[in-house]
């Protein structure tokens, strides 16, 4: 939980220049929020 609300908080602070859904980690937060968003929220 607390990987994903980092990767979450990094994505929302670096909107223009971060991490994008083509990269491994960012494939990973859009998963994330997937899983968050259903079974955690």
């Amino acid at each position: 939980a607390v990987l994903r609300n980092f990767l979450r908080w990094y994505n929302h602070q670096r909107p223009h220049g971060g991490l994008n859904r083509q990269t491994p980690i960012g494939r990973l937060a859009a998963a994330d929020d997937n899983n968050v968003l259903t079974g955690y929220s």
